[in-house]
């Protein structure tokens, strides 16, 4: 009986690992888009950060994995910031006053963006918080990644760094 619920847990995992991915997308040019910033009166253009390895990370205050992502994220730009890395957060709640109390609990160090009538989520056909993009130099979509567990970390940090690779080149 162990071994059944040990091989239904294994396969569980590697279905859910598997749904954790889109490649419909894949090497598409990401929407530019120009946002509010969610922490000051400026505004964030993804144009801005052409010629670096960009990770834009679709969230909002109701998503729980969201609260688990947030420290890796952080720790993951801290540490890629000197290689031409950056995350861009874009916060899909309709009420501001949400994102920012959700910030004071879970902060971030790096820019967020406001997209409160939702328009980018739909343009980047984003169905599930947390979604990510992990796009290339030139802005093209190299990973689309849905969701967030622990056991996604060692992945994350792979593409990126592999990606970082190819831009060095």
């Amino acid at each position: 009986m162990l071994r059944y619920c040990l091989l239904i847990c294994c396969i569980f995992a590697v279905m859910s690992a598997a749904a954790n991915l889109r490649s419909d997308i894949n090497n598409t040019a990401a929407p530019v888009f120009d946002l509010a910033d969610l922490n000051s009166e400026a505004s964030i253009n993804l144009q801005d950060y052409r010629g670096k390895v960009v990770y834009v990370d679709f969230w909002a205050s109701s998503c729980f994995a969201c609260r688990l992502s947030f420290p890796f994220l952080n720790k993951l730009q801290a540490e890629y910031a000197e290689q031409g890395f950056e995350i861009v957060a874009v916060n899909t709640d309709s009420v501001k006053q949400d994102a920012l109390s959700f910030l004071e609990k879970y902060p971030l160090n790096y820019a967020v963006g406001w997209d409160q009538s939702g328009r980018w989520a739909k343009e980047y056909q984003v169905n599930a918080l947390p979604t990510g993009f992990l796009l290339d130099e030139t802005g093209k979509i190299r990973l689309v990644h849905l969701g967030f567990s622990p056991r996604h970390e060692a992945f994350l940090i792979a593409h990126v760094e592999k990606l970082l690779a190819e831009k060095i080149e």
